[in-house]
C-alpha cells in the first residue's frame, strides 16, 4: 500500500525519477463512455484498484486531474484506490470543441453531471466507502451530483468551492444580459486583453514553483493545454449556481468540509459560508494567505491544507466506524 509513498520519497531526490513520471508508472488510464453524448468519454486514473474506500479527485475549470499528480501520493491513505477525474472538455477527456481544443467551452452543467452520476454508482457497487476530494468547478459539481442523487458519497472536502462567481460589484443579471449578444463558443468581452498577462499568474496562486512545474507537464503533454473560458461556459455556469442555490441540502448528510482560500477573487467567500450554514455538517477551515488555488499553493499553506483534509478524513472514518462497528 506503501509503494505510491516509497516511491514519491525517491522521487524528490534529484537523481531520481521526476514526481510525474513516478504517477505515470504507477496509475493506470482508463476511459469512460459519456451516457449522453455518443462518441464522446471521460478520462481518469485509477492507483491501487481493488482497495475498500476509494477517493475521488475533481479537479476545478481548465485543470486536468494531471496537474495534481504529486498530490495523490500525499492524500494516499490505507486501503483506499484513488481516481483522478477529467471532466468533458479537460485533461484527456472528449471535448466540445474539438478544433477548438484550448478553449474551456461547455454547453450545459449536465454534460458534466451525467458521467459523474454514472461514475459514482459505479463506484459503489467496488467501495464501501466513497470520499470525494473536489476544487472550484469541480467542488460544485460534487455537491450537485450529491445533492440529486441520495446516497452517491459517504465524505466531502471541498476547496474554494463554486458556490457563486465573484463578480465584485458588477451584478451578475447585467453580465448574463451582455454575455447574450455573443456566440456560445466565442471568448468573453475583454478576453483578448486580458490574455495578454504572462504566466506565472500571481491571480490564483502564490507559488511560483509550482507554475512552473505545471508548464513543464503542459510541454510534454500540450493536448492538455486550455486557455480562457467562452461564453458558453460562463453562461452555464451562471444557470448553474441559481440551480445549486435553489436545490434542496437534505442529501447533504455526510460530513463536509470547506477549505476557503483567504484571498479568493474567482468564487465568492460570502456565499460558501452561507452554504454552509444550511447543512449540519458542514464545517468551514479558511486557509490563510492562499489564494484560490489552495492545493496548488507555497509548500507551508498547501501543507496546512493537506494536513486538515487528511485529519478530517481519517477522524470523521474513526467516528464512523465507532458507530457503525
Amino acid at each position: 500500500m506503501y509503494l505510491w509513498l516509497f516511491l514519491f520519497a525517491l522521487a524528490t531526490a534529484q537523481t531520481t525519477t521526476p514526481p510525474l513520471d513516478v504517477f505515470l508508472q504507477s496509475a493506470v488510464s482508463k476511459k469512460i463512455p459519456h451516457p449522453t453524448h455518443r462518441g464522446f468519454h471521460n478520462h481518469y486514473y485509477v492507483l491501487y484498484e481493488g482497495q475498500p474506500t476509494a477517493i475521488v479527485f475533481l479537479p476545478g475549470m481548465g485543470e486536468p486531474s494531471l496537474k495534481y499528480h504529486d498530490l495523490f501520493g500525499f492524500l494516499q491513505l490505507k486501503q483506499t484506490t484513488f481516481y483522478g477525474w477529467d471532466h468533458i472538455g479537460q485533461g484527456f477527456s472528449s471535448h466540445l470543441l474539438p478544433e477548438q481544443i484550448k478553449k474551456i467551452h461547455l454547453d450545459s452543467f449536465q454534460t458534466h453531471l451525467a458521467p459523474l452520476k454514472k461514475f459514482f454508482t459505479e463506484l459503489r457497487k467496488n467501495h464501501t466507502k466513497i470520499i470525494v476530494i473536489a476544487h472550484s468547478m469541480g467542488a460544485h459539481l460534487a455537491l450537485r451530483t450529491a445533492m440529486e442523487n441520495s446516497g452517491v458519497v459517504d465524505l466531502m472536502v471541498l476547496t474554494s468551492p463554486l458556490i457563486k462567481i465573484n463578480t465584485n460589484w458588477i451584478p451578475s443579471t447585467f453580465i448574463e444580459w451582455l454575455l447574450s449578444f455573443y456566440s456560445n463558443d466565442s471568448y468573453p468581452p475583454l478576453y483578448s486583453l486580458l490574455a495578454q498577462k504572462k504566466t506565472p499568474n500571481t491571480f490564483v496562486t502564490n507559488s511560483l514553483k509550482r507554475q512552473e512545474e505545471y508548464q513543464k507537464t503542459i510541454a510534454r503533454f500540450p493536448e492538455i493545454k486550455r486557455q480562457g473560458a467562452t461564453v458558453g461556459w460562463l453562461k452555464a455556469t451562471f444557470e448553474s449556481t441559481k440551480e445549486l442555490k435553489n436545490q434542496n441540502t437534505n442529501n447533504i448528510t455526510f460530513p463536509l468540509l470547506i477549505l476557503q482560500a483567504e484571498t479568493d477573487y474567482l468564487v465568492d467567500n460570502k456565499q460558501q459560508n452561507t452554504f454552509c450554514s444550511k447543512i449540519k455538517n458542514c464545517e468551514i477551515e479558511v486557509i490563510k494567505n492562499s489564494k484560490h488555488e489552495v492545493l496548488f499553493e507555497i509548500d507551508e499553506v498547501r501543507s496546512l491544507a493537506i494536513g486538515k483534509i487528511r485529519e478530517f478524513i481519517l477522524l470523521k472514518t474513526e467516528k464512523y466506524k465507532e458507530a457503525n462497528p
